[in-house]
């Protein structure tokens, strides 16, 4: 729970950083409506861990949090984004492959779940409509894990890289001046984990995979 507490705690102290970053804007717009913009996101993500076993993005998670851009030039823009970013793997039976060990025991269902609180950077290309396509990095610091292999509890068993660094490919439609639609897509640019089950069929180090999808509110 302290944890948690202190991921909300750092969660408002970010909101209330990019409220005040959009209020000097505001002040700014006179002279140049483009320098400064934030907003909000919320959606969900599709996730797997390369390297489990698993194949396919059966893990659903959560995605939301808040975003401040920064113009460049007319076409250009840096943002930095402040999220709460659920990742994982899912596999329960029924979905191939098989999960079994080295003694042929099968499994009938395995689970890992990984939320981070996690700050991308992204430099961002924009059309005349303000829709855009970025490539960046994130860097994400893991606050909770939890691994089940059916009824069993390994959490603490194989325990997970508490950061995580990301290679991000990002792309937004905007519908008009303030709502949109995100997809992206993020890679692990270091192993999250190097420990492994040896009675599961994994391979030594594991990377995490995503793809997301979200709805943008530009203020």
């Amino acid at each position: 729970m302290a944890k948690v507490k202190n991921i909300i705690q750092l969660y408002i102290i970010c909101l209330f950083c990019f409220s005040t970053s959009n209020a000097i804007a505001q002040r700014d717009y006179e002279e140049d409506l483009r320098t400064f913009f934030g907003g909000a996101m919320l959606g969900g993500n599709l996730s797997q861990i390369s390297g489990d076993g698993i194949e396919g993005f059966h893990k659903l998670g959560l995605n939301f949090g808040a975003m401040t851009y920064i113009k460049l030039d007319d076409n250009l823009a840096l943002s930095m984004e402040m999220l709460y970013n659920e990742k994982g793997s899912n596999w329960w039976k029924g979905v191939d492959p098989i999960i079994t060990n080295t003694n042929g025991k099968l499994y009938n269902k395995y689970r890992i779940t990984l939320p981070y609180a996690e700050i991308p950077v992204v430099l961002n290309i924009f059309d005349k409509h303000q829709s855009n396509f970025g490539l960046g990095a994130s860097y994400g610091r893991l606050f909770n894990e939890k691994e089940i292999l059916d009824s069993a509890d390994l959490s603490k068993a194989f325990p997970f890289r508490k950061y995580d660094v990301n290679l991000i490919i990002n792309g937004t439609l905007m519908f008009n001046q303030h709502w949109g639609m995100n997809l992206r897509f993020n890679y692990s640019m270091v192993n999250i984990r190097k420990l492994y089950n040896l009675d599961l069929l994994h391979r030594e180090q594991q990377y995490s995979r995503l793809w997301t999808i979200r709805a943008i509110y530009l203020f």
